[in-house]
Parts: structure tokens; sequence; C-alpha cells
């Protein structure tokens, strides 16, 4: 299941966006239908691996969101912000980004210890919303243009760019900063922002 936000800006949550599209992976027909849907809105949020448990992204859907990768790339460059959560146990739960883009998520456990970096206080992550709401993976590796939005102790939890795009197999920069200013952003592990409040439980 992946959702579409359209309308509006975020300011910390999504109930600014006018409208909310959920689709079932499954019920795409083809990347053109995919595409379509993408067209239609501003944000595509990616809930969190089936295995965190309760989620409602399964390795299937995963699969499936795998295999758009190319149309996603095409929404992220064309100015689409992307929200994904936590890969849990799903080592290749971001191959919907070029592998040399990002790293794949190995799996952790826990609900505390976790810090917002001062990029992540920067965009409206609150150390209150990311301790007792476990997330279920980190970063071991990752393309260095991303920026570490959360961190627990030395373990990379959630990281994010802006104002980039996707070209040649992974990340390209236009030389500026990569922490939030108006622009697209992709944020990867928390889901940060509103969805920071709906990491499940363990």
């Amino acid at each position: 299941m992946v959702r579409g936000f359209s309308g509006g800006v975020s300011t910390g949550d999504f109930s600014a966006f006018g409208t909310t599209t959920t689709r079932d992976l499954t019920s795409f027909t083809s990347a053109a239908d995919f595409s379509s849907f993408l067209s239609g809105v501003d944000v595509l949020v990616i809930p969190s691996h089936t295995s965190c448990g309760g989620c409602d992204l399964s390795t299937a859907d995963a699969n499936i969101l795998e295999g758009f990768s190319s149309q996603i790339t095409s929404f992220f460059n064309a100015g689409g912000d992307i929200y994904a959560n936590s890969g849990a146990r799903d080592t290749t739960f971001y191959n919907f980004l070029p592998p040399s883009a990002v790293a794949s998520g190995t799996s952790i456990g826990g609900s505390t210890g976790f810090t917002a970096t001062a990029a992540g206080l920067g965009i409206g992550i609150a150390n209150n919303n990311i301790n007792g709401f476990p997330t279920h993976n980190k970063f071991s590796s990752f393309d260095p243009a991303f920026t570490v939005f959360e961190t627990r102790g030395t373990e990379t939890i959630s990281i994010g760019i802006r104002d980039a795009s996707i070209g040649g197999g992974g990340i390209i920069t236009g030389g500026g900063s990569t922490v939030p200013e108006p622009g697209t952003i992709a944020l990867l592990g928390l889901g940060a922002l509103g969805l920071a409040r709906s990491r499940k439980k363990a």
C-alpha cells in the first residue's frame, strides 16, 4: 500500500494537504498506471515493512515497488517528495532507489535512545516523537550526499536529502546544502515529520 498527498504544504504533518490517495500496490496494472498515480500527488508515502509488527507493506509489495523504481526516480527528479518508513528485516526495502543511492537498512530493535540531529530538529523532528515509537532499521552505509536526521549512539537511524536528483545510478547534488530548504526531499528510515508518530510499537 502506498499513499499520496497533494495540495497544501507540509508543516510537520500532512494535515495541510487537501487530498490523500491510498492504493494497494497489487492494484497497479502497469508502470504507466503507477506513473499516473504519481502524477496526481506531491508526496509519495511508503509505509514500513510488515515484519516490523503491524505495518502494512509486505515483502511482495516491496518487490512490486522496486519494479517501479524508474517511475519513482522520475517522480523525485520532477520535484516529488518521498517519505519512506522503516525497512525492518527487509534489507532490499529501499531498492526503489538505485543501489548506489542508498545502502540497505539493517534490522534493529528498541524504543529509546534516539536523538534528532540539528538537521533533524530543523525539519521538525522532536526527540519526544522518536522515543517510545520504535524504528526497526539503521543505515550502516549510504551516499554521503544524504543528511543524517536521527541517531542512536553511533547508529544512523534516519537519513534524507533535499534539492538533489537521481541519475547515473546514484544521487546527484547541485553543490547546495542537503539540509532543508524549499525543494524536493527524500526521507528514509523514519518517515519523518508527521509520520514520526506512525512508527509501530514492537
